[in-house]
């Protein structure tokens, strides 16, 4: 079993130092919003994260995982399963696990097009539908999934979409 909510507190006042994000522990309001749309936008089950952490840049992840990291030396995390679980846009059903860090990437949603590169920068957090849009309207397209509330996660495993059935 992952560590007491103390202890978890502590993990974090020691470890996060740095972290411009939001901290979401088990006894606030804030946890139970992010874990129920982590849980609503990816199709989980009533899991219980022994915390949130809301990043806003690269920095705040790096930070974050160092965090998680100590959080596996000391016993806190990862002990019956992933010690840390990304959410980034949606439909991912291993994003949220019991006693882990969820990574919860939804304020790292940037797109930004450069149509002279023809290139597209797209954050964990953003979705399908949001990076068609964007880029559908310099003339660019991106060979994502059919579905807009997909995460970006999914390009990565190979999604088949309506660029790659011809």
């Amino acid at each position: 079993m992952g560590g007491t909510q103390s202890n978890v507190r502590s993990l974090v006042e020691a470890q996060l130092h740095g972290f411009k994000g939001q901290v979401c522990l088990p006894d606030s309001a804030e946890y139970d919003e992010a874990v129920n749309q982590a849980r609503a936008n990816n199709n989980c089950a009533a899991t219980r994260p022994a915390l949130v952490v809301i990043p806003t840049d690269a920095d705040d992840v790096r930070i974050a995982v160092l965090c998680a990291a100590e959080g596996v030396r000391q016993g806190l995390l990862g002990v019956n399963g992933p010690p840390i679980a990304v959410c980034g846009g949606g439909h991912s059903e291993l994003c949220v696990w019991d006693d882990a860090m969820l990574l919860h990437m939804c304020k790292l949603d940037a797109i930004t097009v450069d149509k002279a590169a023809c290139t597209v920068a797209i954050g964990a957090g953003a979705q399908f539908g949001a990076i068609g849009d964007i880029a559908g309207k310099v003339g660019l397209a991106v060979p994502t999934g059919t579905w807009g509330t997909v995460g970006i996660g999914a390009i990565l495993l190979g999604g088949v979409g309506h660029l790659t059935r011809s």
